[in-house]
């Protein structure tokens, strides 16, 4: 249904995409939850101020695609989403938390 969307995107379009995106973070463990949200509010900032139209409808249909990628991963176990989307960084401070380093 989200094609249909697409065409004429207005911002009432954006907004649900927008509300759609965080509200499918809930279903990771909190910490990859506000990761993702933060990178959502960034990269929903950096798109903002797309002005062509061509641009922004490829820019929403995009969107819904990476919701339903979200959607997918959230369906994992939590081990193997914190595999995923873990870094260097977060595990050194996952080591921190557990005495290791």
């Amino acid at each position: 249904w989200y094609q249909r969307r697409v065409r004429g995107s207005t911002k009432r379009d954006v907004l649900l995409l927008y509300k759609t995106f965080l509200r499918s973070t809930n279903r990771f463990t909190p910490k990859l939850a506000q990761k993702l949200k933060f990178n959502i509010r960034d990269v929903f900032s950096l798109r903002r101020k797309f002005t062509e139209e061509k641009r922004r409808e490829k820019a929403i249909a995009e969107g819904w695609e990476t919701v339903k990628t979200l959607k997918a991963l959230s369906t994992l176990p939590n081990e193997v989403q914190l595999l995923l989307f873990s870094t260097p960084l977060d595990e050194n401070e996952n080591q921190e938390e557990e005495g290791l380093l």
